[in-house]
């Protein structure tokens, strides 16, 4: 069989097309979307890494819980900032000043890591998903003066469980919401 000059023409022009059309999109200002396939174990790996950074806030320095929140590109709901803060702030709250909070009630830490309770996954696909987590804490109560019914309590640790819901992007933990802002809209 003999390949005629037309046939190896062709064929190199397809082939210095299919070249030119790859370095042209490398070279792209133009940002393309890549699709990412859902993955409930890579959501939850992200969730994972989420909360190994609230056990590791106390002992990093500012700077480096502000680099590594910064990696997740995480954005916290106001509410659950509030929540963790125990008071409305000034707004914007920067994440890692959250995250750095998470534990700390009453300025002491918490006396075991925050674990996470429970997940369940509402809705995953075409790249994104939401879920519900109850993050577990065993959070300092400090002494209350009781009510009628009941008298002063003293001050101890004990478990504090809270839900929050979870947006992921391409499988990563983007947003963070109370989870009563859910059961709001239903």
């Amino acid at each position: 069989m003999t390949i005629s000059r037309r046939m190896l023409l062709s064929a190199g022009g397809l082939a210095a097309g299919s070249l030119t059309a790859s370095a042209g999109r490398a070279c792209s200002v133009l940002a393309t979307r890549l699709a990412v396939s859902f993955s409930d174990a890579d959501c939850r790996r992200s969730l994972d890494v989420f909360v190994a950074l609230i056990n590791a806030a106390g002992t990093l320095s500012e700077a480096a819980l502000a680099a590594r929140t910064r990696d997740l590109s995480l954005l916290i709901d106001e509410a659950v900032s509030d929540a963790v803060l125990n008071s409305p702030t000034t707004r914007p709250v920067e994440a890692a000043a959250v995250i750095g909070a998470w534990t700390l009630s009453e300025g002491r830490r918490d006396r075991s890591p925050v674990s996470i309770r429970e997940v369940n996954r509402f809705r995953g696909d075409r790249g994104t998903a939401l879920y519900q987590f109850t993050l577990r804490r065993d959070a300092w109560h400090g002494a209350t003066d009781g009510d009628s019914c009941q008298g002063p309590a003293d001050a101890s640790y004990g478990p504090e469980d809270r839900s929050y819901l979870g947006f992921f992007v391409a499988n990563k933990l983007r947003e963070i919401f109370a989870f009563d802002v859910w059961l709001r809209t239903r």
